[in-house]
């Protein structure tokens, strides 16, 4: 529990960096937010799972690469990163939920194809991006889908925490995505991070409780 108090510290202090100007300190922070999380995890996992913990090392390498978000090369970099996360946390979810409920999928599914629609019009990316962030969006809905499936099938807090994860997920990256094209003010990488952190730190702590299905 130790590391869990070592990541909200770190995340109160980087969020303060953020409204008050941190500098070179607010880069340091951020790189160091996940690292305690991937250590939580892979000390506390009821059922531990490779892929969960190579997930959070993915979102550590794409908060450094994002670092320098204004370079397209870092930006593509990044977005791959935290896809590639994202690709890992879905088989993840599905095997705590043990089975797809198929009448549940096909009812989220129609939510959530014009939900992505209006996603990509509201972030505008430029012509270069149109496709990276499209592939991104998709990912992070069937994320979210699976995340879906899990508190269906395992409706206790821990499984409500990882589906409210996705979902901050989800608000995290939608304003990362429409600032990152436009001017972002210091309210607006509040926000960002703030649901980045509650995103990152719900899915790892409700996974981390999770056992497998009994019976």
């Amino acid at each position: 529990m130790e590391v869990l108090g070592l990541f909200c510290v770190l995340g109160g202090v980087h969020l303060a960096f953020i409204l008050w100007g941190g500098g070179r300190m607010q880069g340091i922070t951020k790189a160091l937010l996940l690292p305690p999380l991937a250590w939580y995890y892979a000390g506390a996992a009821e059922k531990f799972l490779v892929i969960v913990l190579l997930a959070v090392i993915l979102g550590w390498i794409g908060d450094i690469l994002l670092l320098k978000i204004k370079n397209e090369a870092f930006f593509k970099a990044g977005l791959g990163s935290f896809l590639l996360g994202h690709l890992l946390y879905i088989p993840a979810m599905l095997f705590f939920a043990g089975t797809v409920q198929v009448p549940l999928l096909i009812i989220s599914v129609i939510i959530a194809l014009p939900l992505g629609i209006l996603m990509q019009r509201l972030i505008k990316p430029n012509k270069s991006l149109r496709i990276p962030v499209l592939v991104y969006g998709i990912i992070i809905e069937m994320m979210s889908l699976s995340a879906l499936q899990l508190m269906a099938a395992r409706p206790g807090i821990w499984g409500i925490l990882v589906f409210m994860g996705s979902l901050w997920f989800l608000i995290s990256d939608s304003l990362l995505g429409y600032f990152t094209f436009r001017t972002i003010s210091k309210y607006g990488s509040f926000f960002i991070m703030l649901f980045y952190m509650l995103a990152q730190g719900s899915i790892i702590i409700g996974l981390a409780n999770l056992g497998p299905l009994s019976g």
